[in-house]
């Protein structure tokens, strides 16, 4: 009966010591597999914050880059606004006529001069052909002369021609014209016209 007993005390211990062994492999496994967790982990936190300064240091080189854009946009306008305002100055202030006509000779603008010198309101003549208000024996010379300045912007025409006055009467000018080119690629020609007729009849 002793012997039973021992025997199977044994075996019981025997047993026990397996599944002790085997709950400590079981256990070994578990940490192993946390240690791999916990450097996979690691690693992608360590991504995560090189891939945050990365996209910090982008944000922070297009801000000042945007910033820098801003102030030469501002600085841009503030020229602009000044250049405006000084031509501007000088259209209105400026005793010869100012005009800006397209490359179909339509006139889109006309300085507040005009009103004293030929009579006309500074906007009752936008829109219509500058070449109405041409003398008839003035106007082929007057058409040569636009078209040099439509096929060659920059370039500078200088003409004498009679202009018709809002009272039908004529007078003479003294015609200077530059052919630009704006933004949109369309032709465009600065005329600045003297009155020479009191010059004129002393000749």
């Amino acid at each position: 009966m002793i012997i039973f007993e021992k025997n199977n005390l044994i075996s019981y211990l025997g047993s026990a010591k397996e599944h002790a062994e085997k709950l400590n492999e079981e256990l070994l496994s578990e940490i192993a597999e946390h240690k791999n967790t916990e450097e996979e982990l690691k690693k992608h936190r360590e991504n995560l914050e090189e891939l945050v300064e990365a996209r910090t240091a982008v944000w922070c080189s297009t801000t000042a880059q945007l910033q820098k854009e801003i102030a030469e946009r501002k600085k841009i306008e503030e020229a602009l606004r000044l250049s405006e305002e000084s031509f501007r100055s000088i259209v209105e202030n400026t005793l010869d006529i100012i005009t800006v006509i397209d490359g179909n000779g339509i006139i889109l603008f006309e300085s507040p001069s005009i009103e004293k010198l030929l009579g006309y309101g500074q906007k009752d003549l936008v829109g219509k052909n500058v070449f109405e208000l041409v003398h008839p024996d003035d106007h082929a010379a007057a058409q040569e002369a636009f078209v040099r300045g439509v096929k060659n912007p920059g370039h500078t025409e200088s003409i004498e021609v009679r202009i018709r006055h809002a009272n039908g009467s004529w007078r003479h000018f003294d015609v200077v014209g530059k052919s630009i080119v704006d933004e949109s690629n369309a032709a465009r020609i600065i005329i600045n016209s003297r009155d020479k007729t009191e010059r004129k009849k002393l000749e």
